[in-house]
């Protein structure tokens, strides 16, 4: 194509079609997929594609290149017959960029899974959906992949549905309940740690071994049970159930038996403690049982002998001897700790079969701090244990807690007159196992408006306008034209190992429309099937647990592209032999002059060296 320097259109396609604009091209190819590359190593292929491969201004990039190898065959025309394996491997090479944005574009992939001796055809794909129901209406919506979803409005209000926008997105990250500030008519609430403490002294800061939160009135919240105490929040709008609880109760003390059960003799022999303390009983023949000790916050002393610490943990405890002929067995039963009876001096033949410490009906209660709340809405502490219950006193936020016996102090972090449960998101970084993706969506509807956390894979109901709404955030599902069926799944494992060795499925694959007759065949690791467009491979398994089936995972891939780069490659690969063979150099009075194949400056002309030649025409090399 002729140009002068001075049109600029010509100068535009001139520079268009040159071998700069392929390396400016190819230089911001390069930069986009090592930035895909570090997408998918920090966090996953999907948020790769999402953030990079599947976007417009990389589907610019390519088609840029596209034009650049159409362009700098044009400038050449009218092309000579040397240049005509030029124009064909810049064919393939469009093509073959065509082939890939084809798939990029309109292709898609997914999972299929199916349960032995059902049929299935969903496919779960790997782009991500919204869905949105209520009222008897339900939209499905699109949504972006990653970060780029944060800031989104995905729907206007109407069509009986309400406005959705994304407020905020955490790639991977775990959500547990959280208290809150809530409206006068919400239950009141605190937070709460469990720190180190080793006396009033003790201000070293130390981090909390354990923190949580109470809501009064709902069961599974005002109350924790902790190992060695329990924490509880009651409310109290009655004047006089308040007073009657805040009031100190002395328990009544004793209850206590040690059960002991003779050796081929049925029945059994109780002492009641503290009552019959140190007495010496006759079980018959010659056999006595004595208990020497009994304490109710035993704590064990140097010798194997128990010494009562009062105020400390309850953990009642005795030692019962058992004397006969001269023989003596010396048995520490324990109430709270069975399992841990020891006994000393025991020969061959044991003088009793068993000795246990039965505790009173409501003795072995541990500590427990009381928080009451008062018909004014003021926090008050009451401690409990065994012994009874202390008159409750004001407790303020900060105040530290002593657990009697424990090196370990109650800090109420903070109360709330009012509260509710919501929730708290935890965000891990790119490369830990745990977590989930999450959005945070804000729905409104005629003025009023709420705001919730969904999990990926989960759903959520969001109570606005009078109704509810569900809210559903996970992976695009769409109807495939064929139904397989799973007749039978197996797997083999590699001798004396339990790592796959093969795995496969027994389907039939059945064309919904009837376009194409039924299929039954075995897709395996090495064996794929191609139906009515689209390949099946055998990508995973879900083994059945308690005599459930198993279920197979099928990879199911739609690539409309992948025709025209197998033509591309066909034209590409014929193009380079075309070229080596001869067409794409010129031959003239022996001399041979190399074309070159890329895109780039015009055609040089190059005179002979030959003199004889001084008369012929100037030779043009392939451009």
């Amino acid at each position: 194509m002729a140009a002068t320097s001075s049109d600029p259109i010509l100068r535009f396609l001139r520079f268009l079609g040159s071998i700069q604009m392929a390396m400016i091209l190819i230089i911001a190819c390069a930069i986009a997929m090592i930035f895909g590359t570090v997408i998918e190593s920090r966090h996953d292929a999907e948020i790769a594609k999402a953030l990079v491969y599947r976007t417009p201004w990389f589907w610019g990039i390519l088609i840029l290149i596209g034009v650049n190898l159409a362009v700098a065959v044009i400038n050449r025309l009218p092309l000579k017959r040397h240049q005509y394996s030029f124009a064909v491997v810049h064919l393939g090479f469009i093509l073959m960029l065509a082939g890939g944005l084809i798939t990029s574009m309109i292709g898609y992939e997914g999972q299929l899974y199916v349960t032995e001796g059902q049929a299935s055809s969903e496919l779960v794909l790997w782009d991500r959906e919204l869905v949105v129901a209520g009222g008897g209406e339900r939209e499905s919506l699109d949504v972006p992949t990653g970060p780029g979803l944060a800031g989104t409005r995905l729907r206007r209000e109407g069509g009986g549905l309400p406005e959705l926008r994304a407020l905020d997105y955490v790639a991977k990250g775990g959500m547990e309940p959280a208290l809150e500030a809530g409206v006068a008519a919400d239950p009141p609430g605190l937070r709460y740690s469990v720190v180190p403490y080793h006396g009033a002294d003790d201000d070293h800061g130390h981090a909390p071994e354990y923190q949580s939160w109470l809501i009064a009135d709902r069961s599974r919240s005002s109350l924790h049970e902790h190992s060695i105490f329990a924490l509880e929040l009651l409310r109290f709008s009655d004047a006089e159930a308040y007073a009657e609880r805040a009031a100190a109760k002395v328990a009544s003390g004793g209850g206590y038996e040690i059960r002991v059960e003779r050796v081929d003799q049925p029945g059994l022999v109780t002492i009641e403690l503290p009552a019959r303390l140190n007495e010496v009983v006759d079980l018959g023949d010659g056999t006595t049982v004595q208990v020497t000790a009994f304490a109710e916050h035993a704590m064990v002393s140097g010798g194997g002998g128990i010494e009562d610490s009062p105020g400390g943990r309850l953990n009642p405890a005795a030692i019962v001897l058992v004397r006969r002929g001269g023989f003596e067995e010396r048995h520490t039963a324990f109430s709270q700790h069975p399992e841990f009876l020891s006994v000393r001096g025991r020969g061959d033949a044991p003088l009793v079969q068993s000795v246990l410490l039965k505790a009173p009906e409501g003795a072995s209660m541990s500590l427990a701090f009381r928080f009451l709340v008062d018909p004014a809405g003021q926090l008050m502490l009451q401690m409990e244990g065994p012994d009874g219950r202390q008159a409750a006193g004001p407790v303020a936020a900060g105040q530290r807690l002593p657990v009697p016996g424990q090196a370990l102090a109650v800090v109420v972090d903070e109360y709330l007159p009012a509260a509710r449960v919501g929730e708290i998101v935890t965000r891990f970084p790119a490369k830990s196992d745990q977590g989930s993706p999450l959005v945070l969506l804000q729905a409104r509807l005629g003025g009023a408006e709420q705001a919730a956390w969904v999990p990926f894979g989960q759903e959520r109901i969001l109570e606005l306008g009078g109704q509810q709404w569900i809210l559903k955030y996970g992976r695009k599902r769409m109807a495939l034209p064929f139904e397989v069926a799973l007749e039978d799944f197996r797997i083999e494992f590699h001798p004396g190992s339990k790592r796959e060795a093969e795995y496969a499925s027994q389907v039939e694959v059945t064309a919904l429309a009837g376009e194409a007759e039924p299929v039954s065949t075995e897709i395996s690791m090495n064996r794929t099937l191609d139906y009515l467009g689209f390949r099946l491979f055998q990508s995973s398994y879900i083994l059945g647990q308690g005599g459930r089936p198993d279920t197979t995972v099928l990879s199911v891939n739609r690539d409309p592209g992948t025709l025209v780069v197998y033509v591309a490659f066909g034209i590409l690969i014929l193009g380079l032999i075309w070229y080596v063979t001869g067409d794409g150099r010129k031959k003239r009075n022996g001399l041979t002059i190399a074309a070159s194949p890329g895109p780039g400056a015009g055609p040089p002309s190059v005179p002979t060296t030959d003199r004889n030649a001084q008369g012929s025409k100037d030779l043009e090399t392939v451009s």
